[in-house]
């Protein structure tokens, strides 16, 4: 699922900035802030969720992408069209 996210992300022009779920919630801030990430993809839910509650603070942040495969929120197939 990564590369084909990576792959996708470097096809659309845009830039991949892998970060582990060791990342604090102040390194993940100010790395979506300074990217000025629209769309942020994460490995599970419970990323999903740090991510959810610091988005207030990430202004350029539209979407929040799951890639673990659950249907419950916006997710990699939603890009691929699946399920459709």
């Amino acid at each position: 699922e990564w590369i084909i996210t990576s792959l996708g992300i470097n096809y659309a022009g845009g830039v991949d900035v892998p970060r582990g779920s060791d990342a604090t919630d102040e390194d993940l801030k100010y790395i979506t802030a300074h990217s000025e990430s629209k769309f942020v993809f994460v490995e599970n839910a419970q990323m999903r969720e740090r991510i959810v509650r610091m988005k207030t603070e990430l202004p350029n942040c539209i979407e929040v992408f799951l890639l673990d495969g659950s249907y419950q929120f916006p997710n990699l197939g939603t890009l691929l069209g699946e399920g459709e």
